[in-house]
């Protein structure tokens, strides 16, 4: 069951990430999760969760920041969201599946930000050992 989910996942998600990465200009970065976690843990790099209310509510990693993808495209929001999120270090950003982050990586690189778009979504980051908070 597990494999014909990551098939019918490879199938659908696959080819909408790779068309929202051409239109925005944005790819997902390849630095090594490992590294990722340990920037994090150290303060050397802050984590970015852009997924909607309910899916935080439901499970999210201990250290991230908590800001919906709607907001950060909320042009009333860039005020409130800019006191949440250091600009001086990188800003890794994960959601669901890796599709929304390659946008909020777009947003967050025009004002300014070192935004790094994860692959990667909730599930798999806590499959690689981040640590999860409900």
């Amino acid at each position: 069951m597990r494999r014909l989910i990551r098939i019918v996942k490879a199938a659908v998600y696959e080819p909408i990430i790779w068309a929202i990465a051409r239109v925005v200009g944005m790819r997902h970065c390849r630095d090594p999760l490992e590294d990722i976690r340990a920037a994090i843990q150290s303060g050397l790099a802050v984590m970015l969760d852009v997924r909607e209310r309910s899916e935080w509510e439901q499970g999210h990693l201990r250290d991230a920041i908590f800001v919906p993808l709607s907001r950060l495209q909320s042009r009333k929001s860039v005020d409130e969201w800019k006191k949440q999120i250091p600009t001086d270090r990188p800003v890794y950003i994960h959601c669901g599946a890796g599709g929304r982050s390659l946008i909020a990586a777009s947003i967050l690189s025009g004002h300014g930000y070192d935004a790094r778009a994860l692959k990667p979504g909730f599930a798999a980051l806590v499959g690689a050992g981040f640590p999860a908070s409900s």
